[in-house]
C-alpha cells in the first residue's frame, strides 16, 4: 500500500470520547479530513503521530473495514487508526492484523510457538480440525504429547487377557511367550502413535489404519496363529479372527470399549468376526480385515443396518441402526 509519513508534534486526541481537531485535522458533517497546505490528503495512506491512517478518494478518514486496491483487508478503529496485532469484533470473533496492518488469512505461528488458523474472512478457527489438525476453544492448534509404555504396563490393565491359560479374547491357545510378545507390539504401538489429543474416533482409526499397514490377509488360519492377535501384531499375517482380536488388543490399551464379535450360524460367513466400539455412548461395528481387503472404509463405524452379518445380539450392547457422522474426519 501507498503511504505517506507525516511528524507533527500532536495531531489529534481523543478527549471524554469527542476527537477533537488540532493543527491541520478538519471536521465537518461527513467525518474528518486532514489538510496539508492548501489541498486535503486522499486516496493514499499517512503516519501520523506514530499511527497509521488512510483518506479515501474523497479526502475523509476511514474507519471500521477497508479492502485497498489490492485486495488487501485492513481495519481501521474508531479514532481511523490502523490496527495491527489481535482484534476481536463485536461479535467475539478474532482476526489478527500483521505488522502491516493487512487481514492474516492461513496458519500463523506466534512468538510463543502456537499455531492459529485464518479462515479466507480473516476469522479465527475454533474448535474444529484444519488439514487434519485439532483446533482447540481458544484457537490454537492442539499438539498432544507421547507417553512412553512398557509391556509389564499393557500387561496389568488388562492381567487376565495377558495370561495364559485363560482363554484369552486375544487367542486362546497363546502360549504366555506369545502373550508378552503381543504386549510389547502393544506397549510400542502406544508409545510411537498415541498422543494426548487423540479423542476416541480418532484413536479408533489410528488402530484401524495400523492394523491395514502392518497385517496381511493370511491365506489359512491354521498357520502362524493367524486367528489370534501374534499373528496380526508379531506375525503381520492373519485373518479375520486375527485382526479383530488385534483390534480388541490396541482399543483395550487405548481405554477405548471393544467387542470381540463372532458371526452366528446364520451369517453369510459363520466364521467372520469382528469388532464393535463405543464412541459418546453408541456401539458400531468396525470391521477391519473387510476393509483391508477391499482397500476402503465401508465398515468403519457402521451401523447394524449396514453390515451384513448377522450375530447373536443378546451377547453384547444394542448396536446403532446408523453408523457414526464422520464428516468432520473426512479429511484424514
Amino acid at each position: 500500500m501507498k503511504k505517506r509519513i507525516i511528524v507533527l508534534a500532536s495531531a489529534f486526541w481523543m478527549l471524554f470520547g469527542t476527537m477533537i481537531a488540532n493543527a491541520d485535522w478538519i471536521q465537518d458533517q461527513s467525518g474528518w479530513k486532514f489538510q496539508k497546505g492548501t489541498s486535503c490528503l486522499s486516496s493514499e495512506w499517512v503516519e501520523i503521530a506514530g499511527k497509521w491512517y488512510y483518506f479515501d478518494e474523497n479526502g475523509y478518514m476511514k474507519i471500521g473495514w477497508f479492502q485497498d486496491i489490492n485486495k488487501k483487508w485492513y481495519y481501521l478503529s474508531s479514532d481511523g487508526s490502523m490496527k495491527t496485532g489481535w482484534f476481536q469484533d463485536i461479535n467475539g470473533k478474532w482476526y489478527y492484523f500483521n505488522s502491516d496492518g493487512s487481514m492474516k488469512t492461513g496458519w500463523y505461528e506466534n512468538p510463543d510457538g502456537k499455531w492459529y488458523y485464518f479462515n479466507e474472512l480473516g476469522e479465527m478457527a475454533v474448535n474444529t480440525r484444519v488439514d487434519g489438525y485439532k483446533i482447540g476453544a481458544d484457537g490454537a492448534m492442539i499438539v498432544g504429547t507421547l507417553t512412553t509404555y512398557t509391556a509389564e504396563q499393557i500387561k496389568n490393565k488388562n492381567l487376565s487377557s495377558y495370561t495364559a491359560g485363560t482363554k484369552s479374547v486375544y487367542g486362546s491357545k497363546l502360549t504366555q511367550t506369545e502373550l508378552n510378545e503381543v504386549a510389547e507390539v502393544v506397549a510400542n504401538f502406544m508409545s510411537q502413535y498415541v498422543t494426548s489429543d487423540l479423542d476416541t474416533v480418532e484413536k479408533i482409526l489410528l488402530a484401524h489404519n495400523y492394523l491395514a499397514y502392518y497385517c496381511s490377509y493370511a491365506e489359512t488360519w491354521a498357520k502362524n496363529g493367524a486367528n489370534t492377535a501374534w499373528g496380526t501384531l508379531v506375525y503381520h499375517e492373519a485373518q479375520c479372527s486375527g485382526y479383530a482380536r488385534a483390534m480388541k488388543a490396541l482399543c483395550d490399551a487405548m481405554d477405548v470399549n471393544c467387542y470381540y464379535v463372532h458371526a452366528d450360524e446364520n451369517a453369510l460367513n459363520p466364521s467372520h468376526q469382528w469388532n464393535m466400539v463405543e464412541v459418546d455412548g453408541n456401539w458400531y461395528i468396525v470391521d477391519v480385515q473387510a476393509n483391508d481387503s477391499s482397500g476402503g472404509y465401508f465398515f468403519f463405524l457402521c451401523g447394524e443396518d449396514d453390515y451384513p452379518m448377522t450375530y447373536d445380539k443378546s451377547l453384547y450392547p444394542a448396536c446403532s441402526s446408523t453408523g457414526y457422522d464422520l464428516s468432520a474426519y473426512y479429511q484424514y
